[in-house]
This record gives C-alpha cells, sequence and structure tokens, in this order.
C-alpha cells in the first residue's frame, strides 16, 4: 500500500474511531479531538482544539496536573505511582509513532475509552471521570456481552461443543460483574444520591431503573436453570434459554438507553462536583469488596477471549 494511503487510512482510523483519542503538545494545548473524545466529553473539535487540558481536568486537579506535566516535558520522567480511579487508559507514544499501552499503567476497565498521546515518554495522567461516565463504561462491556450471548445462544442450538461453557461464563459475568457490582453502585450510591435531590422513586424514573434491574434478574435465573437443564440433557433447554436471552437483551438494551439518555444527564446536573468525587469512592469500594482482587481482569480477559471466538467486535 502506497505510504500516502497508509497515512490517509491511518487518519480515518484515529478521527472515526468511538475510542476518545486526544493529542496534546509540549504545552498542554490539544491538537486532535477525534469523534471518539466529542462523544466522550460533549465537546467539538473546533471546541476544544486550541484549549489547553483543562477543558477536561476537574479545577481541584489542575494545580497537581500542570505541575506533573512540567515535570515530564522538562524531563521526560512521569510519576509511576497509580492513581485512585483506573476507568481509562494510559498510552504512550513511541518513538516509532506506534500506539502502545502503558504496562505500569493500572488496570484497563471493560469501557475504559481515553487514548492520551502525551508527546512524551511515559507521562502519569490522573483524570477523574464522573461517577456517570464510568457508569457508561461500564455499560459498553455490559453491551459486548449482549452481542456475546447472542453469538452463544446461536451456538448452542447448533450443538457447538464448547457453546455450554461460554454461556457460564457469560452468566458469571451477570451474575458478579453485572448484578452484584454495577446495579451495586447504582442502587446503594448514585440512586439514593438522587433521590436526596428530589428524584422521585416511586412513579419516578429510580423506580423504573429498580424494577427492570429485578426483571433482569429474573431473565438471568432462567438462563441459569436453562443451562442447568442444558446439562442435564432435557431436549427443551435450548429453546428454553434462547427465549430468556432474547428477552434480557432486549431489556437491558433498553434499559442502558434509558440511563445513559435520561437518567445520568439528569445525574450530572444535580450532582455537584465534591459529592461525584465522594461517590467515585464509593464506587472503588462497591468493586473492591463485591468483586475481590483479581476478579475484574479476569473478566475482561474472558470477555476478549470470547469477542475473539465469536468475532464480535
Amino acid at each position: 500500500m502506497p505510504s500516502n494511503a497508509n497515512e490517509e487510512l491511518c487518519q480515518r482510523i484515529v478521527a472515526e474511531s468511538q475510542d476518545a483519542i486526544i493529542f496534546a503538545d509540549r504545552e498542554g494545548v490539544i491538537r486532535l479531538w477525534n469523534s471518539g473524545a466529542e462523544a466522550m466529553f460533549g465537546y467539538r473539535a473546533e471546541e476544544a482544539i486550541g484549549q489547553t487540558l483543562d477543558v477536561i481536568i476537574p479545577e481541584r486537579l489542575r494545580q497537581r496536573h500542570w505541575d506533573g506535566w512540567r515535570k515530564v516535558m522538562a524531563t521526560g520522567v512521569g510519576n509511576k505511582r497509580r492513581t485512585r480511579n483506573s476507568a481509562w487508559r494510559i498510552w504512550r507514544l513511541d518513538s516509532n509513532d506506534s500506539v502502545k499501552r502503558w504496562p505500569s499503567a493500572r488496570r484497563v476497565r471493560f469501557g475504559g475509552r481515553l487514548v492520551f498521546d502525551l508527546h512524551r515518554k511515559e507521562p502519569q495522567m490522573e483524570i477523574d471521570m464522573k461517577p456517570t461516565q464510568e457508569l457508561m463504561a461500564e455499560h459498553n462491556a455490559v453491551l459486548v456481552a449482549l452481542q456475546l450471548l447472542e453469538k452463544v445462544e446461536a451456538a448452542l442450538a447448533a450443538k457447538i461443543e464448547q457453546s455450554p461453557e461460554h454461556l457460564g461464563q457469560l452468566l458469571d459475568f451477570l451474575k458478579g460483574f453485572v448484578d452484584r457490582c454495577h446495579h451495586g453502585k447504582e442502587e446503594d450510591v448514585l440512586f439514593p444520591e438522587l433521590e436526596r435531590r428530589g428524584v422521585k422513586r416511586e412513579g419516578g424514573p429510580i423506580g423504573v431503573m429498580l424494577m427492570e434491574h429485578d426483571i433482569g434478574r429474573r431473565h438471568v435465573r432462567a438462563l441459569s436453570d436453562g443451562l442447568d437443564r442444558l446439562r442435564r440433557g432435557e431436549a427443551d433447554a435450548v429453546a428454553a434459554i434462547r427465549e430468556s436471552a432474547r428477552a434480557y437483551r432486549d431489556l437491558l438494551r433498553a434499559h442502558i438507553h434509558k440511563e445513559n439518555n435520561v437518567l445520568f444527564p439528569m445525574a450530572d446536573r444535580l450532582v455537584p462536583d465534591d459529592v461525584a468525587a465522594r461517590m467515585a469512592e464509593q464506587f472503588e469500594e462497591i468493586e473492591r469488596d463485591r468483586l475481590g482482587a483479581g476478579k475484574h481482569e479476569a473478566y475482561q480477559a474472558m470477555l476478549h477471549t470470547l469477542k475473539d471466538l465469536y468475532g464480535v467486535e
């Protein structure tokens, strides 16, 4: 492929990526802001380009950020300590202009969507995400799991040998991560905070979300029952699994759309920054206490393995 075609392809990949890709120069001025960054942060490219990174750094963290930035620009050496909030990816640009994950960064969450090209070797960034952004990032992982569920149920119907095991892995993710962890963050932290700020539970959006959580749990129990029946060799088990899987997918996709487009924007308007910071810490506690060490990484590896196996993008 000619070099100019290569360059054009690379530009299109960056511009059209759903991941947020940002490039800042030595002065911290944004020079590249792709469509993924527009979706993540709500600023159009023409609004962000030419501004400093202050547009995405909370005011209370800016002094610490710029102190670290100036040190990195002067020395090429960043602070290798682990960041508290880890719902993004930390990358670096190597000498061959290829983007690589920085191996000393903390774990990459399922929905981590920020790529920071900082023009120097391994700089450390500490960017706080809103609690709602963290939940939306997790929604992206759930949507991947729903795609995989559709593929696996088809594999069950085709009697592919390993498909029951794959269904079991997805069910573990739906019970462990989606329900105990993700729904726990919403039910124990976000929803009560919104109620304190006047959002109704009964007859309001919170009540609807809670009802749908319960319906989803019933669907997951039905899927688990179907898997048990399949392992016992019952003839109608696959049909029951497919019916429950379709109902669960339809429910969760609509549920996620309502949270992303109605409830979370409402939360962003109502919850001040200091309360949001406290909520983010509570999210971390829930994840640590309810998942345990290494489980998040194990779920991530499982999803990536199944994505590759079933051809899910």
